[in-house]
């Protein structure tokens, strides 16, 4: 078997959270969780491609990916698209969307999408301002973080350089 068969005998296991889009659901994608960010796949071919299933699973619950078919006329309009494929974001504050240009490559798709779901980011990981530990990047282990830090694990080792 080539390794083109190999990938598409495997992908038929990976987990997709990519949601297929149309006139009728698009609105509320966008709107349900608002402080969340959206990517949108444009394209005309059929099936979800395995980059988008693998990132839909790295992203889960971050940043949420929808998938456009070109018979999406009316999508295609409103975002502006002319070919296929195209990566576009759209970003909760402010509703702009922004395009991606770059190597449809896991690893730059991957990169350019993490910019969306980093903490500083509105829709990224929520900061519990109580407990400053969560932002340190090496937090002090005292009773009131013991819980956070360690997992609620009862029996810890640390190893102290």
């Amino acid at each position: 078997m080539s390794a083109k068969g190999w990938t598409a005998s495997a992908s038929r296991f990976v987990q997709s959270n990519v949601l297929e889009l149309n006139q009728t659901n698009i609105n509320k994608f966008l709107s349900d969780n608002p402080s969340v960010p959206k990517a949108l796949l444009f394209t005309d071919k059929p099936g979800v491609p395995l980059i988008w299933k693998a990132l839909s699973v790295a992203f889960e619950k971050k940043i949420f990916l929808g998938i456009v078919r070109q018979q999406e006329t009316d999508i295609f309009a409103k975002y502006g698209v002319k070919k296929t494929p195209q990566i576009a974001v759209i970003k909760p504050t402010d509703k702009k969307v922004v395009a991606y240009d770059g190597d449809l490559k896991y690893g730059k798709i991957f990169d350019f999408l993490n910019i969306y779901t980093e903490t500083f980011v509105p829709g990224g990981e929520n900061l519990d301002f109580e407990k400053p530990w969560n932002r340190e990047i090496f937090p002090e282990l005292t009773v009131k973080s013991a819980n956070d830090i360690c997992f609620g694990v009862k029996k810890l080792i640390l190893l102290i350089n």
